[in-house]
């Protein structure tokens, strides 16, 4: 089960600075990757992105909680690998879930984009439904559950 999921910096599916929340620190992440290709992992706890959070989410009763920068480590393992497609070809039966409002990334994009590779996918866009908000839709519950009931 993907949920609005990041593919590549350049993807088709991804917004310019994921629609102006994302604020990558180039020079480090390029630094990181040039150390990373030498095996040196030292600094890879170090920030390369950050993310212009909305108030409502950190003045909110969670908001202490919320992720406002990936450091290199975090942003390495969450990502595909540069050939996101094979990665995306290699996938049992998905359920990919985007909110038709994703702030971040171009919801009606993953279809045509991942069907190049795969047709294991089932594709549900909330309608009215932004990048944080597809966690507690309520339509992202009752889809997962028919995808799980189906498998």
């Amino acid at each position: 089960i993907l949920m609005a999921p990041f593919l590549k910096h350049d993807a088709p599916t991804m917004r310019p600075n994921a629609g102006g929340w994302s604020y990558p620190l180039l020079r480090r992440i390029i630094g990181l990757s040039m150390l990373n290709t030498f095996r040196i992992k030292a600094l890879n706890h170090l920030t390369i992105m950050q993310f212009h959070m909305p108030a409502a989410v950190l003045n909110g009763p969670l908001g202490d909680t919320a992720t406002t920068a990936y450091s290199f480590r975090l942003n390495t393992s969450f990502a595909p690998r540069s050939d996101y497609l094979k990665d995306a070809a290699a996938l049992p039966p998905f359920l990919l879930i985007a909110g038709s409002e994703d702030e971040a990334f171009y919801a009606d994009k993953y279809e045509p984009t991942l069907a190049e590779a795969t047709q294991k996918g089932r594709y549900e866009i909330g309608p009215a439904v932004g990048h944080l908000d597809i966690v507690s839709a309520p339509q992202t519950a009752t889809a997962i559950k028919e995808f799980l009931n189906d498998i």
